[in-house]
Protein backbone atom coordinates (compact mmCIF):
# COMPACT_ATOMS: atom_id res chain seq x y z
CA UNK A 1 0.00 0.00 0.00
CA UNK A 2 1.22 3.45 -0.85
CA UNK A 3 1.35 5.67 2.22
CA UNK A 4 2.38 9.30 2.15
CA UNK A 5 2.81 11.62 5.08
CA UNK A 6 2.77 15.20 3.88
CA UNK A 7 3.02 18.30 6.03
CA UNK A 8 2.86 21.71 4.41
CA UNK A 9 2.62 25.25 5.61
CA UNK A 10 1.95 28.25 3.46
CA UNK A 11 0.76 27.87 -0.13
CA UNK A 12 0.33 24.11 -0.57
CA UNK A 13 -0.11 24.20 -4.35
CA UNK A 14 3.21 26.01 -4.87
CA UNK A 15 5.02 23.62 -2.55
CA UNK A 16 3.65 20.54 -4.33
CA UNK A 17 4.60 22.00 -7.72
CA UNK A 18 8.08 22.74 -6.38
CA UNK A 19 8.33 19.16 -5.09
CA UNK A 20 7.37 17.77 -8.52
CA UNK A 21 9.75 20.17 -10.28
CA UNK A 22 12.65 18.84 -8.20
CA UNK A 23 12.41 15.64 -10.20
CA UNK A 24 13.00 17.57 -13.45
CA UNK A 25 13.02 15.20 -16.41
CA UNK A 26 12.29 12.24 -14.15
CA UNK A 27 8.80 13.48 -13.23
CA UNK A 28 7.22 11.13 -15.77
CA UNK A 29 9.08 8.20 -14.18
CA UNK A 30 7.78 9.18 -10.74
CA UNK A 31 4.19 9.48 -12.00
CA UNK A 32 4.56 6.13 -13.81
CA UNK A 33 5.61 4.46 -10.55
CA UNK A 34 2.72 6.10 -8.68
CA UNK A 35 0.26 4.89 -11.35
CA UNK A 36 1.71 1.37 -11.25
CA UNK A 37 1.46 1.24 -7.45
CA UNK A 38 -2.17 2.44 -7.55
CA UNK A 39 -2.97 -0.18 -10.20
CA UNK A 40 -1.42 -3.01 -8.16
CA UNK A 41 -3.15 -1.94 -4.93
CA UNK A 42 -6.53 -1.62 -6.65
CA UNK A 43 -6.15 -5.00 -8.37
CA UNK A 44 -5.27 -6.66 -5.04
CA UNK A 45 -8.27 -4.99 -3.38
CA UNK A 46 -10.62 -6.30 -6.07
CA UNK A 47 -9.22 -9.81 -5.87
CA UNK A 48 -9.55 -9.79 -2.07
CA UNK A 49 -13.31 -9.07 -2.39
CA UNK A 50 -14.07 -12.77 -2.56
CA UNK A 51 -12.65 -13.76 -5.94
CA UNK A 52 -16.01 -14.09 -7.66
CA UNK A 53 -16.02 -13.59 -11.39
CA UNK A 54 -17.33 -10.00 -11.13
CA UNK A 55 -14.32 -8.86 -9.11
CA UNK A 56 -11.90 -10.93 -11.21
CA UNK A 57 -13.25 -9.18 -14.32
CA UNK A 58 -12.93 -5.82 -12.55
CA UNK A 59 -9.33 -6.58 -11.60
CA UNK A 60 -8.46 -7.44 -15.19
CA UNK A 61 -10.13 -4.28 -16.54
CA UNK A 62 -7.82 -1.82 -14.76
CA UNK A 63 -5.79 0.52 -16.97
CA UNK A 64 -3.14 2.99 -15.87
CA UNK A 65 -1.67 5.99 -17.61
CA UNK A 66 0.57 8.85 -16.66
CA UNK A 67 1.98 12.13 -17.90
CA UNK A 68 4.70 14.28 -16.41
CA UNK A 69 2.28 15.72 -13.85
CA UNK A 70 -0.54 13.15 -13.46
CA UNK A 71 -1.05 9.50 -12.62
CA UNK A 72 -4.40 7.95 -13.58
CA UNK A 73 -5.96 4.57 -12.96
CA UNK A 74 -9.24 3.64 -14.69
CA UNK A 75 -11.51 0.66 -14.03
CA UNK A 76 -13.36 -0.20 -17.24
CA UNK A 77 -15.96 -2.52 -15.68
CA UNK A 78 -19.61 -1.47 -15.51
CA UNK A 79 -21.03 -1.89 -12.05
CA UNK A 80 -17.89 -1.24 -9.97
CA UNK A 81 -18.96 2.29 -9.05
CA UNK A 82 -22.46 0.96 -8.35
CA UNK A 83 -21.00 -1.61 -5.93
CA UNK A 84 -19.02 1.04 -4.04
CA UNK A 85 -21.27 4.08 -4.16
CA UNK A 86 -24.77 2.63 -4.65
CA UNK A 87 -27.37 3.54 -7.21
CA UNK A 88 -30.46 2.26 -8.97
CA UNK A 89 -30.37 -1.23 -10.46
CA UNK A 90 -32.84 -1.92 -13.24
CA UNK A 91 -33.58 -5.22 -14.99
CA UNK A 92 -32.24 -5.52 -18.54
CA UNK A 93 -34.91 -7.64 -20.21
CA UNK A 94 -37.62 -8.23 -17.61
CA UNK A 95 -40.21 -6.18 -15.81
CA UNK A 96 -38.93 -7.16 -12.36
CA UNK A 97 -35.47 -7.71 -10.93
CA UNK A 98 -35.00 -10.66 -8.57
CA UNK A 99 -32.23 -10.43 -5.97
CA UNK A 100 -31.48 -13.66 -4.08
CA UNK A 101 -31.75 -13.35 -0.31
CA UNK A 102 -30.18 -16.75 0.43
CA UNK A 103 -26.94 -18.24 -0.91
CA UNK A 104 -28.66 -21.44 -2.11
CA UNK A 105 -30.77 -19.45 -4.60
CA UNK A 106 -27.90 -17.43 -6.09
CA UNK A 107 -27.81 -17.74 -9.89
CA UNK A 108 -31.23 -19.40 -10.15
CA UNK A 109 -34.14 -18.09 -12.13
CA UNK A 110 -37.36 -17.79 -10.05
CA UNK A 111 -39.18 -19.71 -12.80
CA UNK A 112 -36.98 -22.73 -12.05
CA UNK A 113 -38.22 -22.91 -8.43
CA UNK A 114 -41.78 -24.10 -9.10
CA UNK A 115 -41.56 -27.12 -6.77
CA UNK A 116 -41.27 -24.92 -3.66
CA UNK A 117 -44.82 -23.51 -3.83
CA UNK A 118 -43.64 -19.93 -4.15
CA UNK A 119 -45.88 -16.95 -3.53
CA UNK A 120 -45.41 -13.19 -3.68
CA UNK A 121 -46.12 -10.86 -0.79
CA UNK A 122 -45.47 -7.22 -0.08
CA UNK A 123 -46.56 -3.98 -1.71
CA UNK A 124 -47.91 -4.65 -5.17
CA UNK A 125 -46.40 -1.78 -7.14
CA UNK A 126 -43.47 -0.71 -4.98
CA UNK A 127 -40.08 -1.75 -6.34
CA UNK A 128 -37.90 -3.35 -3.68
CA UNK A 129 -40.92 -4.00 -1.42
CA UNK A 130 -42.08 -7.32 -2.90
CA UNK A 131 -40.73 -10.68 -1.81
CA UNK A 132 -40.87 -14.20 -3.18
CA UNK A 133 -41.23 -16.77 -0.42
CA UNK A 134 -42.30 -20.32 0.40
CA UNK A 135 -43.58 -22.15 3.47
CA UNK A 136 -41.07 -24.45 5.15
CA UNK A 137 -43.12 -26.23 7.77
CA UNK A 138 -44.14 -23.49 10.16
CA UNK A 139 -41.49 -21.05 8.92
CA UNK A 140 -41.76 -18.57 6.08
CA UNK A 141 -38.58 -18.55 3.96
CA UNK A 142 -37.86 -15.47 1.85
CA UNK A 143 -35.78 -16.30 -1.18
CA UNK A 144 -35.94 -13.28 -3.48
CA UNK A 145 -36.56 -9.57 -3.30
CA UNK A 146 -38.01 -7.90 -6.39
Amino acid sequence: MLKLDVKFSGNTKDRIEALINVFGKKRGVLMGKVAKRLEVDLRNKFLSNGGRSFWQDAASSIFKSNTDTTASVVVNKPGVALQYYGGTVRPKKARNLAIPMREEFRGKNPRELTGKGLFVFGQARAAGKRFLAYNDGTALRIILCS
